[in-house]
């Protein structure tokens, strides 16, 4: 189970990025909170296409075309599917009902 601690941490990372004022986890909207979840997901599916990937002898140019592609994948995974149900999960622990 996610503790609040981390919701408040994910919620302030991601209020820095837009260079305003963090917010609380209680002033955070709905919509906040999905693309937060969204965000997670996506971070979590990358690491595991990265992990499933063989690495090749190729040299550097490969390996990052290669990351940009798992970017790539997670993001598509995540955005236009139901994913791995990670993001619903969280959703459903903040009390949020997820998009369709």
């Amino acid at each position: 189970m996610i503790h609040t601690g981390v919701q408040s941490e994910m919620v302030g990372k991601m209020s820095a990025q837009g260079n305003e004022p963090a917010k609380t986890a209680s002033q955070t909207s709905d919509e906040d909170k999905i693309k937060v979840a969204r965000q997670f997901e996506a971070i979590f599916v990358r690491q595991l296409l990265g992990q499933m990937q063989v690495k090749s002898s190729e040299g550097m140019g490969a390996d990052m075309y290669q990351g940009m592609s798992d970017d790539a994948m997670a993001e598509h995974i995540t955005e236009h599917s139901e994913g791995f149900g990670i993001a619903h999960s969280l959703l459903k622990h903040w009390g949020v009902k997820p998009a369709p």
